[in-house]
């Protein structure tokens, strides 16, 4: 109980319906968090894949060749996004990291085909 100028307030009760608030909100943290990076990781394997699925294909006509150098240009011009969505992925792991976040060991080790 606290005195508030002329009255008294009990603010016991408020103390008990907010303390669990972030208990809770740091539960769900913890269960998204993974969700997130896996999001962003599969987002960049895939990408990874398709691009040295492409890559790996030789050529064997000249019209080949051009769509391939056409394919360089185009990963060359999505190099910066390819970069900020793996430094943000990092992010995510370093958060989870820090935290001792419980994440799928299978995951995990796609995370790490990623890093160099």
């Amino acid at each position: 109980v606290k005195e508030c100028g002329i009255i008294e307030v009990n603010a016991q009760r408020m103390k008990e319906m907010i303390a669990p608030s972030p208990a809770s909100c740091l539960e769900k943290i913890e269960v998204l968090l993974p969700q997130l990076a896996v999001i962003k990781q599969k987002k960049l394997l895939d990408e990874v894949s398709h691009a040295n699925s492409k890559l790996n294909h030789k050529p064997e006509a000249v019209s080949e060749f051009v769509a391939i150098l056409d394919f360089i240009n185009e990963c060359n011009e999505k190099k910066d996004q390819f970069e900020a969505d793996f430094n943000e992925l990092q992010e995510h792991y370093k958060l989870i990291d820090e935290h001792n976040v419980k994440i799928n060991s299978m995951d995990r080790a796609a995370y790490k085909m990623l890093v160099p």
